[in-house]
């Protein structure tokens, strides 16, 4: 191991520009030329590596990206000696061995200076200092550390210290020889972001010598160093040291006689490890005397870059031998021979089990670093056993819930809350159930306490033994989160670890969760589902009852339809619906399905869903569009009205992917109005397409004028949040919020939400560019049944560059866009030209100009996106390759960003073929899957390097890198179902990265494109939230009856509510309870992506105040006023009495409220009563006069009397949710089989009639089918009841339209249709396009 000695000037040394002398750097550069064009980094490496210790390797390419025969190498520490001053060196290369001459010059590197924020105290990259030993242990005090483990130096390997102020991390190289071979060098890398605290003692050791302490809350990331020749790749232009070091999860004990780790499940307890790295996180170094100060240095920069190093006189260490509390509650695992040991049949016995809940509550303490696995005594586990089962379980959850270490488990029994009540269970809505989940990191496994989350068909399937499920993610080290995919081996032995625990389970106590399966969202981030198997319920039975999945060759398409069953969703009982077969629509080639994924639903079914779930609209109809799944069918129903309203369900071939038992009606989410965002991905797009700079500034710079008017300003702040709709919908609760006046109350819940919405908006213009559009939505899209609307038509597309008028309307495809809130609160239908887009939006031809317009026969469809099943190819697929199966469509109607050009042509999004598997997919297929994608999973770094290439390059996102990078997204977004995994090469990676991308400063610049602007535009806020602000009294003055009983009640209800919100802090790290309340989230472990984590947060945040806004309504004795009135007034005066006592409190201990984030740790929870902001808004304004109020509600739409679609409900639940199929009636628990033996039925919108047999012909309108009389599904046709014919003009039609209509109609408006074979066609089908 090569030792650096830093050179160490004065702390304030500055550098000078006088001579260069190589010897005194920390490293060295030297440039070589005239090397062969075939050249690797590997014979780089083996050419000069006997010259010094290399650290980088780059080879340089010319302008048409081949290589050039040139480079640089790194070395650290600089060579012994000067072999490149002759300026020539001679090295042979493979593969002809043939010797070349290169011609070498030494370069001067700019010295890397770095500033410390505090003082602006200059130093170098990195510092270095030798150590004589480490030892691994754990804190077991404030200021003690327990001893587990010493490592020397030892001759010609040494220890040593490496901060890098680059990185901003602390490397410890040491060490170790496990087996006869010889040492390996070990390193374990600490972040200056994690949160790590340093000793400096000065007790118990002479005073010359030195030791520091670096202890962290979570483990560091460990490596072992491989051969340097070894780890170069074949195509690679690059080499860097971290190539050698290949990461590791725990240094295993040689030989070890307890399990094999290869083949035993994973589990908290890691017994045989000889350094136990995810739970040994203190490390005490013994500092070499030859470097005293290059020591003082390292502390210096540590304070001097906010890491304080604390003088400890006192600080202690113990090297007693100490047990963990395994060996208290767990039965050993015995070998053979100590199978006939008497003495090992004696511990046996004195083992003291736990009951299952108890334990993994204790596990997850332990896990999260509450309390100390060394630390717990077996009088611990029997006071623990004493406790009654629930109380012990209260306790150990309020102890996770809690930032605190106890030191001594056994103050937990003196928390307050062993002196509660006991714990009332919650009562869950029937759509939620309660879910274990645990991290599995490299080194070591977390648990979280229990969580309330929207359940799926498995768990409701087996909901007696829904606590035998157990979700399961794999994730880098805590805070790193997400693991990436490598582009090298490096990560090899992590894989292994993550397809062990796949094969091998997951152990707590007496139970073992073996894999199960996954989803597409959840292998997407890296998770699974895993069941501990019973009698009768076994892993095996759950997947045969979810489906039937032989006849699936593909190991990736199979693993997709079992994760089909995991889809979150909500069941609809007693629908005894008609279920009907349904033709998709193809293009004329057979190649586009313009109905992939979207079927019809009767809107009296859609009604008695939409009831159900209380999402009716605020007119009183159901949502237009239902994203379902059903036995196993998948895909969106979209609300089309026949004049006999049966419930009624047409599903589509595109819907239907297996055979499964049919388990009734399940809603994943419904049709809403979200506010349109713009984002870097579109934007540089729409700038590479024409659209100007000053457009995108002006827009950001609105919204910033409007986010700090609406702090003061009611009008502008109900404005804001009526318009810019998240996705949760939690901006129209503020919105009703500011309504009732809690704004100008500056009540202190409604001012901290309004300060965290101000704060994140403005996280996301920063960070993400995310602008808001109020011309536009986010909608859900689906198909135009009626076949009114004009499609994309290759002919009729313009031939020059700047198309007329009469072109573009000629060209341009028709949709439909009706918001149930436009002018005046009214419905609107958009019209005109608009953009269509999907996220991401990569290649110029991913965002379309189409036009809206104004169809009667359509407007029954409200806040989606139509699109139109018409043309030589659907208009879903060109928008980033997407389809009407849940895909959300970005709609805008802003004229300023309309491109300059329009349409480019799209990229052909065919997936490559799957790759088949000749014999069955078995369990071991899928999991080794599930690891291969994880490797392999380059799309972060793929959407990352397209970023910055169309930056970089003059032609923006239209550069060939770019429209490559494109091409390889698209292959890595259909990763999951092909199996085809997408390999960016080197040349594609950026060198360096613009400003706004956040980059180290060597590898950015200073972009000039609008994205740089944008970035520049913005200066982040920090959120405090706002405790000072007295509480409303508006609501306070009905607190004056309140009695004792019902107070008593509240509180115990809000400290089992505060401690669920806790418990999802913790989960997911996040800081406040306000951004758990409001899905605002400012910070959060970095597991999924943004838009995915905001939809998971969103259906936690839900499901726990469902759960508790019940359990609230049924302490208070129901929904009517006189009840639930004095309830809520009581859960705001409990919480307004706690947050007083606080504040008053805080005064005392300091003068000044300076200390936000101290402060806000010490403060009571707040959200609690806000669990009913409505009534909250009624009992503030005084409007009492309704008996009745609707809490169900999820936005703040006023309540409304839902007796009639209750009375709707009513008549149309029958008693048995069956299903009427063409082969009769499906019950729950039968199998569901569709289109067997039959080809789906296509229909060509060339202008032809793909045929239909004699029999299968289309029923024209004004026939039985319109009466609800037909015989077959493959008849049942779109109903339009009181709509202009087919071939009649709508009133209405604007000027637009009708120059549409001159200019296009001998073009589009004209259908040939020859009758061949259908005996039966539509009369005036022919104009069905005008």
């Amino acid at each position: 191991m090569a030792l650096v000695r830093t050179p160490v000037p004065p702390a304030d040394r500055k550098y000078s520009a006088g001579a260069f002398d190589w010897r005194f750097q920390t490293e060295i550069k030297v440039r070589f030329t005239s090397a062969p064009s075939h050249v690797t980094t590997k014979a780089i490496w083996n050419a000069f590596q006997r010259e010094g210790n290399i650290v980088y390797i780059e080879l340089y390419q010319d302008g048409n990206g081949k290589l050039d025969g040139s480079g640089t190498v790194r070395f650290c520490p600089p060579p012994s000696h000067d072999f490149w001053k002759q300026g020539r060196f001679a090295a042979s290369f493979p593969p002809d061995a043939h010797v070349h001459t290169l011609r070498l010059k030494l370069l001067q590197p700019e010295p890397r200076k770095f500033r410390a924020p505090l003082n602006g105290r200059i130093y170098p990259e990195k510092i270095v200092v030798p150590a004589k030993s480490l030892t691994f242990g754990y804190m077991h005090g404030p200021m003690a550390m327990q001893t587990m483990y010493t490592v020397n130096a030892i001759q010609n390997a040494q220890i040593k210290v490496v901060q890098d102020l680059n990185y901003r991390t602390i490397d410890i190289h040491f060490p170790l020889q496990t087996n006869a071979q010889k040492a390996s060098s070990y390193r374990i890398r600490l972040s200056h972001a994690s949160k790590l605290v340093i000793f400096q003692p000065s007790s118990l050791i002479p005073p010359h010598r030195k030791r520091i302490v670096m202890s962290l809350d979570t483990p560091p990331e460990l490596a072992i160093k491989q051969d340097g020749s070894a780890t170069h790749q074949k195509e690679a232009r690059r080499w860097g040291e971290n190539d050698q070091w290949y990461r590791h999860g725990n240094i295993m004990a040689a030989n070890s006689d307890i399990r094999d780790p290869s083949t035993s499940p994973t589990s908290l307890n890691v017994s045989d490890a000889a350094i136990n790295i995810g739970r040994w996180t203190t490390y005490s170094l013994e500092i070499s005397e030859h470097e005293p100060k290059a020591f003082d240095w390292f502390c210096d920069a540590l304070r001097d870059f906010n890491i304080p190093v604390r003088q400890a006189p006192t600080f202690e260490y113990s090297g007693e031998v100490v047990q963990p509390v395994w060996t208290v509650i767990d039965r050993p695992i015995l070998t053979e021979q100590a199978h006939s040991d008497s003495l090992a049949e004696l511990m046996d016995h004195t083992a003291t089990p736990l009951d299952f809940e108890v334990r993994y509550q204790l596990e997850v303490c332990i896990s999260e670093g509450r309390l100390n696995e060394y630390t717990i005594s077996r009088s611990f586990v029997e006071r623990l056993r004493k406790l009654e089962r629930t109380m012990a379980i209260d306790l150990l959850e309020s102890v996770s819930a809690h930032e605190t270490r106890f030191y001594d488990p056994m103050a937990i029994f003196n928390l307050k809350e062993l002196q509660r009540k006991k714990s009332k269970k919650n009562r869950l809505p029937n759509y939620c159930t309660i879910v274990r989940s645990a991290v599995v990191t490299p080194s070591t496994i977390y648990f979280s306490s229990p969580t309330i989350e929207i359940s799926n068909r498995v768990v409701r399937q087996y909901t007696n033994h829904s606590n035998h499920f157990l979700r399961v993610r794999f994730s880098d080290e805590k805070p790193k989160g997400r693991l990436y995919a490598a582009r090298n081996n490096t990560m090899t032995h992590v894989y292994q670890r993550i397809k062990e625990t796949l094969t091998n389970g997951i152990s707590i106590g007496d139970r073992h969760y073996e894999f199960l399966a996954f989803g597409n969202s959840q292998l997407r981030e890296h998770g699974a589902y895993f069941y501990n198997p019973i009698p009768h319920v076994t892993t095996d039975r759950i997947r045969a009852w979810m489906g039937d999945f032989e006849d699936i060759p593909q190991v990736a398409k199979y693993a997709a339809r079992l994760g089909q069953c995991f889809s979150t969703t909500r069941a609809i009982h007693g629908a005894r619906a008609q279920l009907e077969e349904l033709p998709d629509v193809m293009s004329a080639n057979g190649k586009y399905n313009f109905t992939d994924g979207v079927g019809r639903i009767s809107k009296a079914l859609a009604a008695l869903a939409a009831t159900e779930m209380g999402t009716v609209t605020h007119d009183g109809e159901p949502p237009s569009v239902l994203q379902f799944r059903l036995g196993g069918c998948k895909g969106v129903l979209a609300v089309w009205p026949q004049r006999n309203e049966y419930l009624r369900i047409h599903v589509r071939p595109s819907q239907y992917k297996f055979h499964a038992q049919y388990e009734g009606l399940e809603v994943i989410r419904w049709s809403q109005l979200s506010a349109a965002h713009l984002n870097q991905q579109i934007i540089a797009v729409l700038s590479t397409l024409g659209v100007k700079d000053e457009i995108f500034i002006q827009e950001m710079r609105s919204q910033l004028s409007s986010l700090a008017e609406a702090m003061g300003n009611e009008k502008t702040a109900l404005g804001m949040l009526q318009k810019e709709v998240d996705h949760n919908q939690q901006s129209l609760v503020l919105a009703a919020m500011v309504s009732d006046g809690f704004q100008s109350a500056r009540d202190p819940f409604m001012m901290s939400v309004l300060k965290l919405w101000r704060a994140w908006n403005i996280k996301y213009l920063k960070e993400k560019a995310k602008i808001v559009v109020s011309q536009g939505a986010v909608l859900l899209g689906c198909t135009d049944e009626a076949q009114v609307l004009k499609g994309h038509f290759d002919r009729l597309q313009p031939s020059s560059t700047s198309p007329s008028e009469r072109e573009l309307f000629k060209s341009t495809p028709e949709v439909f866009v009706q918001l149930s809130k436009g002018v005046n609160d009214k419905p609107q239908v958009v019209e005109g030209f608009m953009l269509l887009a999907r996220n991401p939006s990569l290649h110029p031809g991913d965002i379309r100009v189409v036009r809206g317009v104004n169809k009667p026969e359509l407007r029954h469809l409200r806040d989606v996106v139509v699109l139109p099943q018409t043309g030589d190819r659907d208009i879903a697929s060109m928008c980033s390759g997407g389809d009407l199966d849940g895909d959300d469509y970005v709609v805008i109607w802003n004229r300023d960003l309309l491109p300059r050009t329009w349409n480019h042509p799209p990229m052909d999004f065919t997936p490559p073929p799957s790759v088949k598997k000749r014999s069955g997919v078995t369990i071991d297929d899928i999991t080794s899957f599930f690891v291969e994608y994880m490797k392999n999973d380059s799309l972060p770094a793929i959407a990352c390097a397209h970023r910055a290439q169309a930056d970089y390059s003059d032609e923006g996102v239209m550069s060939p890198k770019c429209i490559e990078l494109a091409r390889l997204h698209s292959q890595a977004v259909d990763f999951p179902k092909s199996g085809q995994s997408a390999k960016m090469n080197q040349a594609l990676q950026p060198r360096k990265f613009p400003h706004w991308m956040g980059r180290r400063p060597e590898k950015s610049y200073k972009s000039s494109k609008v994205l740089g602007k944008l970035y520049d535009e913005v200066e982040l806020v920090d959120f405090e939230p706002d405790y000072s602000p007295a509480f409303d009294s508006r609501i306070l003055s009905r607190s004056q009856d309140l009695g004792g009983h019902v107070l008593s009640t509240v509180g115990e209800i809000k400290q089992r509510y505060d401690d669920a919100v806790r418990r999802i802090m913790s989960q997911h790290a996040i800081k406040t309870e306000f951004e758990v309340w409001s899905t605002f989230v400012i910070e959060h472990i970095k597991r999924d992506s943004e838009y995915k984590f905001h939809e998971t947060i969103g259906q936690l945040s839900t499901a726990l105040k469902e759960a508790f806004r019940d359990e609230c309504i049924e302490r208070a004795g129901g929904r009517d006023m006189a009840k639930l009135g004095p309830f809520v007034t009581a859960m705001y005066f409990v919480t307004h009495e706690e947050v007083a006592l606080a504040n008053e409190r805080w005064k005392r201990q300091r003068c000044s409220a300076s200390d936000a984030q101290a402060r806000g740790e010490t403060m009571p929870m707040m959200s609690f009563p806000w669990l009913f902001p409505t009534i909250l808004g009624r009992l503030a304004v005084g409007e009492l006069d309704k008996d009745t109020l609707d809490t169900t509600i999820s936005t703040a739409e006023p309540s409304r009397d839902t007796s009639k679609q209750a009375l709707a409900h009513k008549q149309l639940t029958p008693v048995d949710d069956a299903l009427q199929t063409e082969e009769g009636v499906t019950h729950r628990g039968q199998v569901l089989e569709m289109f067997t033996g039959k080809t789906p039925h296509q229909i060509s919108n060339t202008g032809k009639l793909i045929d239909f047999g004699n029999d299968e012909a289309p029923i024209p309108p004004n026939s039985a089918a319109e009466n609800g009389t037909a015989g077959s599904a493959a008849r049942c046709l779109p109903i339009r009841s009181g709509q202009p014919g087919m071939g009649q003009k709508p009133e209405g039609e604007d000027r637009l339209q009708d120059l549409e209509q001159n200019a296009g109609q001998e073009d589009v408006a004209r259908r040939d249709l020859p009758q061949r074979k259908t005996g039966r066609l539509w009369h005036g089908l022919s104009k069905m396009h005008d």
